[in-house]
């Protein structure tokens, strides 16, 4: 068991790890770059409050896992990339989305929950073999696109799924 506390100095932080149950509260935090490099994980991962630093760049790479992340928006990121082999992911963009923000997500064979809040303007484009989108009522499709409109900054991003289930909710 390892329970670390890092402190507001503004920092890159990389976490790599094989098989393992973690739990991530990186609110408060004044993270530049976040690398996670996992295999076989169990992982909740949490921005509770906004990061103290624009983040450039947020890499989360994992093998067969199932991985809920919250408070995205907190993250205060530039670009997050998020790639994945079979397993269940959540990455729930709650928070306060400060600006303008670009997210890949590459997957395997899983189950992926996009969660983006009402009222938040979001373009997703979805570039899947053989996979179900599941959108919810707020989400507006054309072709391969689905938009949310809302105020302020935009969440743009791209979808690419081996197969298996995409769910965009609010």
């Amino acid at each position: 068991v390892w329970d670390l506390k890092l402190g507001d100095t503004p920092m890159d932080l990389s976490i790599e790890s094989g098989a393992y149950k973690g739990t991530f509260e990186f609110g408060g935090l004044a993270l530049s770059n976040l690398t996670i490099k996992d295999g076989a994980a169990e992982v909740s991962l949490a921005f509770s409050k906004p990061n103290l630093a624009e983040m450039s760049t947020f890499h989360y790479e994992t093998g067969a896992s199932d991985v809920k992340m919250s408070g995205l928006a907190n993250a205060n990121f530039n670009f997050m990339d998020f790639s994945s082999g079979a397993g269940d992911y959540t990455l729930d963009f709650s928070g306060e989305l400060k600006r303008d923000a670009s997210i890949k997500v590459s997957s395997g064979l899983s189950n992926v929950i996009i969660v983006v809040p009402e009222g938040v303007n979001a373009m997703v484009t979805v570039d899947s073999g053989v996979s179900n989108i599941n959108a919810g009522s707020s989400w507006s499709k054309s072709g391969d696109v689905y938009k949310q409109t809302g105020e302020g900054p935009t969440l743009t991003f791209v979808i690419d799924i081996g197969a298996g289930n995409v769910t965009l909710t609010k």
